[in-house]
């Protein structure tokens, strides 16, 4: 035998042993466990630096271990294996690291496997600014939800903290206009951590992610899905709540459009962000009105609190019809990189247009009617009149 030979078969050996205790600390760590199901491979190296790996395996007891090659023999700790590993490595002349990996066995049916593509993954990762965070009452407002309709084809990303509802979808048309195939529709959530790990990997790799999809079984209230990352898969997380209807809530009848002109949009969004909110507080009690004139091609943001008053006026692409206004809360606003606003009436959701969704919709903070001012100066008449004389 070789020296080379001797020093393969050696490495061998020590990999089979390596092995053996990774699995076992698998065996008996739930939380390293865990750890393992989202990252999936794991190198020597990457393994030793791991504070979780580390901690986990001082819970097993570890042997003697004695390797006996040709003439050679050694005699060792179980857990110097994985600092022994790297060295003879080396003298193997082995390509490649040596990768652990666990993948956990799920009991639930095997769908199967979507591959979603991010048009704009950055925008994507915004969703999470429309989640609630900590919410004991709704904590499936934490997750994203994930819901593939797999007779249309049809993927949706929902975000939702009960005041703000914003949707992302390969189809938009089929937000307000598709009926899901209830038999054939999965949910899934995933934590805000996991969808922007998911989002940064489609905006570095340029690359679909592919979602595998496992039935629910009777009692349980979601669907489970694996996000695949290269080698990392992120599992979703299942909840003892369903979440809401989210079709159920959409407004479909907000039938009143106001476009700001393309010039003005960038502007209309620095006003509302130049707006301090005092403190968390202040953010359920500041509110900004949004509203709109007949005959103008202006809309109005009005903001009023006890010590201060700013107004700011930004064309629209249309005359407006119709007077109407809507009171918003200011920082939910200034979440939003809006492009125009689709209104029914004051007192019902805002459906705004927006850079980040398909679709977002906003309660008012107020819902009453009214929240227009100074209509005399503002409504333009006579353009209207001579509009509509004219057409």
């Amino acid at each position: 035998m070789t020296d080379l030979q001797k020093n393969q078969a050696i490495y061998q050996a020590m990999c089979e042993i390596a092995e053996k205790y990774f699995n076992l600390v698998i065996q008996h760590n739930e939380q390293f466990r865990t750890f393992m199901t989202e990252k999936f491979i794991i190198s020597v190296k990457e393994l030793e630096s791991e504070a979780i790996w580390n901690s986990a395996k001082n819970e097993i007891d570890f042997e003697e271990e004695t390797i006996k090659v040709d003439t050679f023999s050694c005699t060792f700790k179980g857990d110097n294996v994985f600092h022994l590993m790297p060295k003879f490595k080396t003298l193997a002349k082995a390509k490649g690291d040596y990768l652990f990996t666990y993948e956990e066995e799920l009991p639930n049916e095997y769908i199967g496997s979507v591959d979603i593509t991010f048009e704009n993954p950055t925008s994507a990762k915004n969703l999470t600014n429309h989640l609630s965070s900590g919410n004991e009452l709704c904590p499936v407002f934490d997750h994203i939800l994930i819901d593939v309709d797999t007779d249309a084809c049809n993927i949706n990303f929902v975000a939702s903290n009960g005041k703000v509802l914003s949707v992302l979808s390969n189809d938009k048309d089929r937000i307000l206009s598709g009926e899901p195939n209830r038999e054939c529709t999965y949910q899934a959530l995933f934590t805000k951590v996991a969808w922007k790990r998911i989002c940064d990997y489609a905006r570095k790799m340029k690359v679909a992610v592919r979602f595998e999809i496992y039935k629910r079984v009777e009692n349980e209230l979601q669907d489970t899905m694996i996000a695949i990352l290269g080698d990392a898969r992120i599992k979703s997380v299942r909840l003892n709540m369903r979440y809401a209807n989210w079709r159920g809530v959409l407004q479909k009848n907000a039938d009143k459009h106001f476009q700001l002109h393309p010039d003005e949009v960038k502007a209309a969004q620095k006003f509302v962000q130049s707006i301090r909110i005092a403190n968390d507080y202040a953010k359920e009690r500041q509110t900004i009105n949004v509203s709109f004139y007949r005959g103008s091609d202006m809309a109005y943001f009005d903001y009023f609190d006890d010590q201060t008053t700013k107004t700011a006026a930004f064309r629209l692409t249309a005359p407006s019809s119709i007077t109407i206004g809507v009171n918003l809360h200011l920082y939910r606003l200034q979440q939003i990189k809006f492009t125009a606003f689709n209104l029914q009436s004051s007192q019902n959701f805002a459906v705004i247009d927006c850079e980040e969704a398909d679709f977002l919709e906003i309660v008012p903070a107020f819902r009453e009617e009214g929240y227009v001012f100074d209509v005399g100066n503002r409504e333009v008449t006579e353009v209207l009149e001579e509009a509509l004389r004219v057409a």
